[in-house]
């Protein structure tokens, strides 16, 4: 097992991309995909606010969340002509977004 360092110390949360061939990204959704990376986020704050109850974790998380909001017009992510979904809600919470978007790093710094 590799340990990870920083000029600092051990390294709570080091940048990632996962990335399924070179130079290529995958797309996933959904509550499979957002759940573990909501949870590891969760941790990484509570490394950063030790004497946070688990009440108070999703106030922290939304804090640090940075909604973009819908999408103007029809969304077509594969750019196929076909409409692949459409985002309903605001600029605070909405279908593509929840309640937002949280950079992990910028969260314990």
């Amino acid at each position: 097992m590799t340990h990870l360092r920083s000029r600092r110390g051990p390294a709570l949360a080091v940048p990632v991309v996962l990335s399924p061939t070179a130079g290529r990204y995958g797309f996933l959704q959904g509550t499979s995909m957002a759940s573990p990376h909501v949870a590891a986020v969760a941790a990484l704050l509570k490394s950063t606010h030790p004497h946070a109850t688990p009440a108070r974790l999703p106030a922290l998380l939304k804090a640090e969340a940075d909604n973009p909001g819908c999408p103007a017009g029809p969304y077509d992510g594969d750019g196929d002509g076909v409409v692949d979904a459409t985002c309903v809600g605001g600029r605070h919470v909405n279908g593509f977004y929840g309640s937002g978007v949280v950079d992990a790093l910028r969260a314990v710094e």
